[in-house]
């Protein structure tokens, strides 16, 4: 992806296990939503939240992949793409990563480490990250030091770094109907590939590790 001078916004969630202790899933895939300014990122914010009042559903209640019924996720797919946003996952192969590479911010998992590689393929420069999960300040802190670092090598510029609760905040929702829509679609079901297929051209790439 080519860099600009424009300012973006990246929100990420998440879906699978990310331990790398026995048991769970065999992948791990970490997905995102991105806007270039502010004005992108609002108005499709208050769409969504739009959406979800329509439906009659209280303030902090959220569309999740897994927990929403399938109509109510197709429609607010549909409604979503008529804004201006990218989608992009990574599905990491577990078996296939390099222990030594992971973070030392949490031990066995790889949720921090798949972040940064999706990052880092994204090639983006001069945005605000905003993740899933409510974390304590230790280890918020250790992960905003973490990015920074990592992405400093590549000089990719880094401006804010949050970890928020999904439940306030309907780009991270977003996300996960993103991340489940790529984990559906490597599974033997029948509806398998329908939900990446529903995000058409703004889902740009599924990337593999």
């Amino acid at each position: 992806m080519k860099i600009d001078m424009n300012k973006y916004y990246i929100y990420v969630d998440d879906s699978g296990d990310s331990g790398l202790r026995g048991g769970g899933s065999s992948n791990f895939i970490i997905a995102s939503v991105v806007f270039v300014g502010q004005e992108n990122r609002d108005k499709l914010m208050c769409v969504i939240d739009e959406y979800k009042k329509e439906l009659g559903w209280k303030a902090r209640e959220e569309l999740k992949f897994h927990k929403t019924h399938k109509d109510t996720i197709r429609l607010a797919i549909q409604i979503a793409n008529r804004h201006d946003y990218s989608a992009y996952a990574i599905v990491l192969n577990k078996a296939n990563i390099d222990t030594h590479s992971l973070s030392c911010v949490e031990k066995d998992s790889v949720f921090l480490y798949t972040i940064k590689e999706l990052l880092l393929r994204l090639n983006l420069s001069n945005f605000d990250l905003i993740i899933d999960g409510v974390r304590g300040p230790k280890y918020t802190k250790k992960a905003r030091t973490y990015f920074r670092q990592e992405l400093r090598n590549v000089d990719l510029k880094v401006n804010r770094i949050s970890f928020e609760d999904s439940k306030s905040n309907s780009l991270i929702q977003l996300a996960d109907l993103v991340a489940g829509s790529v984990a559906r679609s490597l599974t033997d079901k029948v509806d398998a590939g329908e939900y990446v297929k529903l995000f058409g051209r703004k889902l740009k790439k599924i990337f593999k590790e």
